[in-house]
């Protein structure tokens, strides 16, 4: 600090203190600072906060505000007004007694580490003064220092990004929420997937179980549908099961009907059946849809019907049986 005056007009106080901010030179903190890096805070204005803070940009924490300006080739000043807040009531005080010292917070676009282990640095940004504790500045010959410039990690590699500490700070705790986050959810994910996977094998059981019932229940039909045709071979022999076989279940309970009837009907002798034929021919006189046309033929010394006569009387008495 170069000089502190107080001033006042229509009954406002506020104290007036003009110093050096940086310098062209290393600084203690490794910095190599460069005209350059002072013409580009030059002639802009900054606000003056309490303390190095996170959130810099709460009104409760600005006392004042100030402006840069370059002097000569090497100096770049600092001219500033501060005043007493009813959250600092004595900042004036403080800055008079000498108990805090100014201190720019701001960042750099850039660095580059030199073999020496020093950095150059490109595009600053000092947009915030902050009163703090006149020992933690760093520049020889400087009232004040960059505060980043003071934490600033230096690395091999030549050219990094860099904040301020204070940004730097949030920006690991945001990383730490996140990670915490991001583990909580990668918990939560692995108990779905165990149960997703519990749901899984219990639907598998499920299903094996129903195609289990299935296939028994298809064995079963298929069981009961060869019973069936068992049983109407046994009744008539001259059927043959492969073709049964392919029949529907409606159509092997109208055939063993019939085999049934058939077989508990009484035999009929070759004279007999012929009485019937004629009697059927006689009753469906002058109905020539109706007139089965039976040929009659002589079989060791009976009568019965040809092949084709006895197909049709056969088809006629399943007619009957059925009553179709």
């Amino acid at each position: 600090v170069e000089s502190v005056n107080l001033e006042e007009k229509e009954g406002q106080k506020w104290v007036r203190v003009i110093g050096t901010a940086l310098k062209v030179g290393k600084s203690k903190n490794g910095v190599n600072y460069r005209i350059s890096n002072l013409k580009e805070a030059d002639g802009s204005m900054f606000s003056v906060i309490v303390g190095h803070r996170v959130d810099y940009d709460n009104p409760d924490h600005n006392v004042g505000e100030g402006q840069y300006h370059l002097e000569g080739e090497d100096v770049l000043k600092y001219n500033m007004k501060v005043k007493n807040t009813t959250t600092h009531p004595d900042i004036i005080e403080q800055i008079v007694d000498e108990l805090v010292a100014p201190s720019i917070q701001g960042k750099y676009d850039a660095i580059e580490v030199q073999e020496d282990n020093s950095v150059i640095v490109e595009g600053i940004h000092i947009p915030l003064l902050a009163l703090v504790n006149k020992h933690v500045r760093g520049v020889e010959g400087a009232t004040i220092e960059s505060a980043i410039a003071e934490r600033i990690e230096l690395n091999k590699s030549k050219t990094q990004e860099v904040s301020s500490m204070e940004e730097k700070d949030v920006f690991a705790k945001q990383i730490k929420e996140k990670d915490t986050q991001l583990g909580d959810a990668n918990k939560k994910i692995e108990e779905a997937d165990k149960e997703l996977a519990k749901a899984n094998k219990l639907v598998k059981e499920q299903e094996d179980k129903l195609k289990k019932i299935e296939e028994a229940k298809k064995l079963e039909v298929a069981k009961s549908h060869e019973d069936k045709v068992d049983k109407i071979v046994e009744t008539n022999s001259d059927l043959k099961k492969e073709e049964l076989m392919e029949k529907t279940d409606g159509e092997l309970d109208i055939i063993e009907k019939y085999e049934i009837e058939s077989a508990n009907k009484p035999a009929d002798t070759g004279a007999g059946v012929v009485g019937q034929i004629n009697e059927s021919v006689n009753d469906a006189k002058g109905d020539k849809e109706n007139v089965l046309d039976l040929k009659l033929m002589e079989k060791h010394g009976d009568l019965t019907m040809n092949e084709e006569a006895y197909k049709e009387f056969n088809l006629e008495v399943k007619k009957r049986v059925l009553g179709e």
